[in-house]
Formats: structure tokens, C-alpha cells, sequence
């Protein structure tokens, strides 16, 4: 048989094993029937991943390149690297749309921590963020302080 039949997050996807056997030391090039993914009543590899960041996982592996479309999760991605076992630079179309989100992400979770944990941190952090973690505060912790409660009602 010269394709394997991967179930990933239950879509279905049949690829070549040469495919496959292209990037040795991944996770996918390591598969035998010996995996504790292999079902045999199926002749398949089951893994409980997302199929849609799969679709990035597959072109690395026709291409020898790594894309991904912004609609994708950058913290997701990186996970899902991390499982198969994917280590490759971002290619240069999309590196830029990649730190642009993961930029977003810090900041969004500097903005979400709580300003009690690091007032130093705060205090350095430019005027705006200051104000947009404050409103933050205000709208998802009610009861924070006297200006959050006024917002309950």
C-alpha cells in the first residue's frame, strides 16, 4: 500500500507514505502500524487534532514550507507544530501577518493581567494600554472597584 489513511479531529485524509517519509524525525514520518494511533479495524491513524491548522501541517509537508492563512490562531499553530513535530521557519509571505498577531496576543494578555500582580510592569506601560487595561478591568471584573460597579447598573 503506498498511502496511509490519517483521521485527524474525524476528517479523513490520504496521503502518500513517500510524502510522508520526506521530513524524517516528525511525527508523521515516525507512524507504524505499531502507534497507539493505529486502528486496525480501520487501517487508519486516528489523532484528536484540529483537521483545519492539519490543512498548514500537510502543505509543509508537500512543500517543505510553512504557510498558514490569518484567520489561524498563532498560539494554536505553535501547538500543533510542537505535536507533529514540525520545526521550520514561517516562510517570508506570511512571517509578517504571523508577528502582527502574535504581537496582538501579548498585548492582549499584558492588557487582561491583573494590575495588582505587577505594578512596576504597569506603571511602564504606555498611557493608552494604561487606560484600555483599566476598561478592561472595568467590564470584566464587576466588582474590582467603585467605577466597575457603576457600570452593573
Amino acid at each position: 500500500m503506498d498511502t496511509v489513511i490519517l483521521n485527524v479531529g474525524g476528517t479523513i485524509f490520504e496521503i502518500s507514505w513517500k510524502l510522508l517519509k520526506r521530513h524524517p524525525g516528525t511525527r508523521l514520518a515516525e507512524i507504524s502500524e505499531k502507534c497507539s494511533e493505529f486502528r486496525k479495524e480501520k487501517n487508519e491513524y486516528y489523532f484528536d487534532r484540529n483537521p483545519e491548522i492539519f490543512n498548514v501541517i500537510l502543505d509543509f509537508y508537500r512543500y517543505g514550507e510553512l504557510h498558514f492563512s490569518s484567520n489561524l490562531c498563532t498560539r494554536l499553530l505553535q501547538k500543533e507544530l510542537h505535536f507533529w513535530n514540525i520545526e521550520c521557519s514561517m516562510e517570508s509571505c506570511c512571517i509578517h501577518p504571523y508577528l502582527k498577531l502574535e504581537n496582538q496576543v501579548q498585548l492582549l494578555d499584558k492588557i487582561k493581567e491583573p494590575r495588582n500582580t505587577c505594578h512596576e510592569c504597569f506603571d511602564t506601560l504606555p498611557r493608552g494600554v494604561r487606560i484600555r487595561r483599566r476598561i478592561w478591568t472595568i467590564m470584566e471584573e464587576p466588582l474590582s472597584s467603585k467605577a466597575a460597579k457603576v457600570n452593573l447598573f
